[in-house]
């Protein structure tokens, strides 16, 4: 049903596809969903309504997919989501939402969704991330909140999520990292806080996240570095730096980094380097230094 113009779903216009797997309503004019308008699609798995007008998701929306297991919403001038928009989506394990106009959603909003592994809420207005937003969702390995206008948080914003694995935040409005950003992440291994307006990073930053292993600071607006940013992640094997503003490094600012393997420094305004600022670091393989400016 995609690429119409197709205004409004009238009541029981899915009753006799009760075998339907996948819907795509994408490219139309819908501006909302009755409640009850998907009771027949017990069985559809795959649903993408991307570029409607829809303008809220609310409560009972979704219910009676009980199979369903990919969303996808794109483009709508979503400005509100319900509490409990998600509850009926017991199955879903992948939930995409992009270029919408939401600057918050209510806290446990996606508590319904105990089978997710992947949510992304990218390229729209988030500016704003609740505490206990995402509690119940027990089995997220994968959150991108990316191209959003995010500028700070805590760290109770992700109380619950144990299984995490990645966190994206690229293109941000972030300044600095700080300690209290990051708690009870202890399977993160993936952080991409790329293309935001980082300038400082605290030197307990990263310290409870026991399993960071690849770090992405490219495109901020880092000029200098203290010394003691990585002191509390020691298991990084690749460290991202490119676009950034550094002029200089501290001696020994990567020798905690003992697992190290890629170091990636293209970019900056580095001239003289310090002794010691690129240690004899064991496991590095991979280093770029080009589109400095060492002499």
């Amino acid at each position: 049903l995609s690429d119409n113009e197709i205004e409004q779903l009238d009541e029981g216009i899915f009753d006799k596809l009760s075998e339907l797997k996948r819907l795509y309503l994408d490219n139309n004019k819908i501006q909302k969903f009755d409640s009850g308008i998907f009771k027949n699609l017990k069985k559809v798995e795959f649903m993408y309504i991307g570029r409607n007008k829809l303008d809220s998701i609310t409560a009972n929306m979704f219910e009676c997919l009980s199979s369903l297991t990919d969303l996808y919403i794109k483009e709508n001038p979503i400005e509100t989501v319900s509490c409990d928009a998600f509850n009926d989506l017991a199955t879903l394990e992948s939930l995409r939402m992009e270029n919408l106009n939401v600057e918050e959603f209510p806290s446990k909003c996606f508590s319904g969704l105990k089978n997710v592994v992947s949510l992304t809420i990218s390229n729209s207005k988030l500016k704003r991330l609740n505490k206990g937003m995402f509690l119940g969702m027990d089995k997220l390995r994968a959150l991108v909140l990316s191209e959003n206008h995010i500028e700070h948080f805590k760290g109770d914003v992700f109380e619950g999520l144990h299984e995490l694995a990645t966190l994206d935040l690229h293109q941000n409005q972030l300044s600095e990292i700080k300690r209290e950003m990051f708690t009870e992440l202890l399977k993160l291994d993936t952080l991409t806080l790329s293309n935001n307006k980082i300038t400082s990073i605290d030197p307990s930053a990263f310290e409870l996240l026991p399993n960071l292993a690849d770090l992405d600071l490219k495109e901020n607006k880092l000029q200098q570095m203290r010394g003691d940013e990585f002191t509390t992640a020691p298991n990084l094997s690749m460290l991202h730096l490119s676009g950034n503003d550094l002029t200089s490094l501290p001696s020994d600012i990567f020798k905690p980094l003992t697992s190290l393997s890629a170091l990636i420094l293209v970019s900056n305004k580095l001239g003289t380097l310090q002794k010691g600022s690129i240690p004899s670091i064991p496991h590095l393989k991979y280093l770029r230094l080009d589109k400095n400016e060492i002499d």
